[in-house]
Formats: C-alpha cells, sequence, structure tokens
C-alpha cells in the first residue's frame, strides 16, 4: 500500500484489478473490491465487523457504490 513513501489507498484496487482482470467477470471484481473497502473503512472508523452477520450490501450501498 505504500510506494516511496507515499500511502497509495488506491493502489489495492488497481493492483486487483490488474491481476485478476482474466480470471473473473468485471462485475465479480467491483463487488468484491467494494466489499473490502467498505469492511476497511468500517473497521478504520473503530466499528467491529462481525462477519456472520455483516450485511455487505448495505455497507456498500452506504459507501455509495451501488450501480
Amino acid at each position: 500500500m505504500r510506494s516511496h513513501g507515499q500511502c497509495r489507498p488506491g493502489m489495492l484496487r488497481e493492483e486487483l484489478q490488474h491481476l485478476s482482470a482474466h480470471a473473473f467477470p468485471p462485475a465479480f471484481i467491483k463487488g468484491f473490491m467494494d466489499a473490502i473497502d467498505a469492511y476497511v473503512s468500517m473497521s478504520l472508523g473503530g466499528r467491529d465487523v462481525d462477519p456472520q452477520s455483516w450485511e455487505v450490501l448495505a455497507a456498500i450501498e452506504r459507501r455509495g457504490y451501488s450501480q
């Protein structure tokens, strides 16, 4: 996530999209990355995220990623 001493939050999304572009459909990659972003944002915001009861789609929509 760090390149030359600078934090680049979008780098994970870019790298995963590049590496998996031929392995998975674009909609899957987008949904996966949106879920990762929502999880990290919630965790960094101080919320405890329980993967067993977490409403992934609701969290993604709150982040503004809905199509």
